[in-house]
């Protein structure tokens, strides 16, 4: 990643954070994003992917109110990955643009997230998350068989009788289950990074131990 478009990102989020302050939308910071805003953990390099976590109301208000600036594969036909972008262009699918990935937050239990991993989800999430530089992969999202959608993974997970919530980024594989959060209140707090004000769940400490596998401080 290059100096300029590491910038470029801390730009868009600055945007996101302030459009979701303006419109009281809810979001936190997520994965390394919430392990350098929370801890006292220097990052291993300068640059470091940004990641968000919004609810589905949340990611469906925000979905509307800046729709140019959302890039999901049930908005964009020619866009195949799972993973969620929130860029400063739509229309422009290239996957080397500076984005914030989304991560949405789903209530759901343990026999949802294991019907994740049958054989044709496991493809279709494979083929989902192929690289759209290779002309060959082309053929493969031209089968039907392999086409999936976010919303296909979240109707697989969703339960109101829920045990937990799932923090979904697009991949199915065997570290999903890091992002399991057993208890969520939605209760947030704000840190400070990169002289940004993001908001941090409160279990962030629990959340971090078992994403990264260690103790936080």
């Amino acid at each position: 990643m290059n100096e300029k478009k590491w910038l470029n990102q801390w730009e868009l989020l600055d945007i996101f954070i302030n459009f979701c302050n303006e419109n009281n939308v809810w979001y936190s910071a997520d994965n390394q994003l919430l392990l350098y805003t929370t801890t006292n953990e220097k990052p291993e390099t300068q640059e470091f992917e940004l990641d968000v976590m919004m609810t589905l109301d949340s990611y469906e208000k925000l979905r509307t109110e800046m729709h140019n600036n959302i890039l999901d594969n049930c908005k964009h036909s020619q866009y195949h990955s799972n993973v969620i972008k929130f860029v400063s262009n739509a229309d422009d699918i290239d996957e080397n643009q500076p984005f914030i990935r989304i991560n949405l937050i789903i209530p759901t239990n343990v026999k949802n997230v294991k019907k994740l991993f049958k054989i044709n989800n496991k493809l279709k999430n494979w083929a989902s998350n192929l690289s759209s530089r290779k002309p060959i992969n082309n053929l493969i999202w031209r089968l039907s068989f392999f086409n999936q959608t976010y919303k296909e993974i979240i109707n697989i997970l969703l339960e109101k009788e829920n045990e937990g919530f799932l923090v979904v980024n697009g991949k199915i594989d065997k570290n999903i289950y890091k992002f399991w959060i057993p208890n969520l209140t939605f209760n947030t707090h704000i840190q400070e990074l990169n002289n940004l004000k993001i908001q941090c769940i409160n279990e962030y400490h629990s959340y971090l131990t078992n994403l990264f596998e260690k103790e936080e401080k």
